[in-house]
């Protein structure tokens, strides 16, 4: 019996760590193909469609993240940022539901589910924050960390690239493309255009 508990103990365990890497990856690819991070993470398996560059970055800062001795304090750097993250994204949705009421929405939901689910992460958030002011500080500034590269890549037109990040960004983008088979794949905006559209209509 106890074999059981603890063999579907560790399959669960497996899928959660499973799930969670296949969907930072997902993060990665979706923000690459809109536009908010560089293209050559939009890169995907040609016959797998696999999001092979997003994978090599996640993979990269997981090493990264090795380097920090105490794993509790690197568990609570990610949990704050995750859900205080995950708390602005909902409060966005919250706004898209009353400014843009006829977007296309994949999963409908009553509304009181993101506010609870915002009410939950406010709490995630503001205890650690009150009781390890720093730490919590610090994960944040961590996490800020990412905006050069996010205005670099979003903000900052191509053509006023520097040089070097031209030549670096192209270079890297050949050799993906040759040694893991992928190509770059571009924004779909028939999704947009249709919803655009139906709005349009219904003002």
């Amino acid at each position: 019996m106890y074999f059981v508990l603890f063999a579907y103990s560790g399959w669960d365990t497996l899928n959660y760590i499973t799930e969670e890497v296949l969907d930072c990856e997902r993060l990665y690819f979706v923000a690459a193909r809109e536009g908010h991070l560089p293209q050559i993470l939009s890169m995907i398996h040609v016959t797998q469609f696999t999001p092979v560059a997003a994978l090599l970055i996640n993979g990269t800062l997981t090493m990264f993240f090795l380097i920090v001795e105490d794993v509790f304090e690197l568990i609570y750097y990610y949990s704050f940022s995750y859900w205080f993250f995950k708390g602005l994204t909902i409060i966005g949705n919250i706004y898209l539901r009353f400014k843009q009421p006829n977007r296309r929405r994949p999963l409908k939901l009553n509304l009181l589910c993101p506010i609870l689910f915002c009410l939950c992460t406010a709490c995630l958030t503001a205890i650690p924050a009150y009781t390890d002011s720093v730490n919590s500080l610090i994960g944040i500034a961590v996490t800020l960390s990412g905006l050069p590269v996010f205005v670099i890549g979003h903000f900052l037109v191509k053509t006023k690239w520097p040089p070097c990040i031209k030549r670096i960004t192209s270079k890297s983008g050949k050799s993906l493309q040759l040694l893991f088979y992928c190509v770059t794949i571009d924004k779909d905006d028939s999704t947009e255009q249709s919803s655009s559209d139906t709005t349009d209509e219904q003002s």
